[in-house]
């Protein structure tokens, strides 16, 4: 299966092992939920988000939630869920605006 199939039937996307536990856990996400991931790093909003992934913004809104539970991230004093989620992005797959 291609990646492109692996998104289309909301299924992990094949990568190479990971090196740490956080990054492990982010190349598990369905291919569904790294996409939202990868929108959520760009700075996308959730409706913003659901209206270029052809969803309900609930259907993103329940994405995140389990986005930021198989990662791992319930927030803190230091950080918010979404801003880890989007800085783990970035640092494993490079910056999606520019793809650096």
């Amino acid at each position: 299966m291609d990646a492109a199939e692996a998104v289309l039937a909301d299924r992990p996307v094949s990568r190479e092992s990971a090196g740490t536990d956080a990054r492990s856990r982010l190349l598990a996400l369905t291919a569904g939920q790294l996409e939202t991931t990868r929108l959520l790093a760009a700075g996308l909003t959730n409706a913003e988000i659901a209206r270029q992934r052809n969803v309900t913004v609930r259907a993103v809104e329940k994405s995140v939630e389990q986005v930021f539970a198989a990662l791992g991230l319930a927030g803190g004093e230091r950080t918010t869920p979404r801003v880890a989620a989007a800085t783990l992005y970035t640092a494993t797959f490079g910056d999606p605006a520019t793809g650096l």
